[in-house]
């Protein structure tokens, strides 16, 4: 029997910077316990800017879908004012995605130590140097054993 990985490589470029500080995310380990309700309490400003993008996002169907709209005077102008109104939250700018096939691996992934094998045969394949590979970003995904596993 042979364990069919299959992979594949998707480029993330609006993603600046290198991995993660992994000494700040290993200080931080624990300090969960102290979270309190109030800690994921949305914020007077979280209030303001979800009820401005409902309004904006029901003003802006109504005026898309409200039937012979595109026939009001003035549509065009009271569309864009209402698309203006829409809040923006670090909006992702919009990018062609680069995906490429990288092969299949004959390696068991259900357990932790296949995912280590799955995540070394993935670098060798990649032909990176060991800083290199460990300075990527990535994200790492599959069923749900995987995504489990890992």
């Amino acid at each position: 029997m042979i364990h069919a990985t299959n992979s594949a490589i998707i480029a993330i470029n609006s993603i600046e910077g290198n991995a993660e500080d992994l000494a700040a995310k290993h200080a931080l380990r624990g300090k969960h316990v102290n979270a309190t309700f109030e800690d994921i309490l949305p914020t007077k400003e979280d209030d303001m800017h979800m009820e401005l993008a409902f309004k904006s996002l029901i003003a802006d169907m109504l005026m898309r879908y409200c039937p012979n709209a595109k026939q009001w005077k003035g549509y065009k102008e009271m569309l864009d004012k209402v698309s203006k109104l829409i809040p923006q939250d670090r909006p992702l700018k919009v990018e062609k995605t680069d995906a490429r096939p990288f092969g299949v691996f004959d390696v068991n992934k259900g357990s932790k130590k296949g995912i280590v094998k799955v995540l070394e045969a993935i670098h060798q394949r990649s032909m990176l140097s060991v800083e290199k590979w460990s300075s990527k970003v990535r994200v790492v995904v599959g069923n749900w054993l995987t995504s489990n596993n890992l």
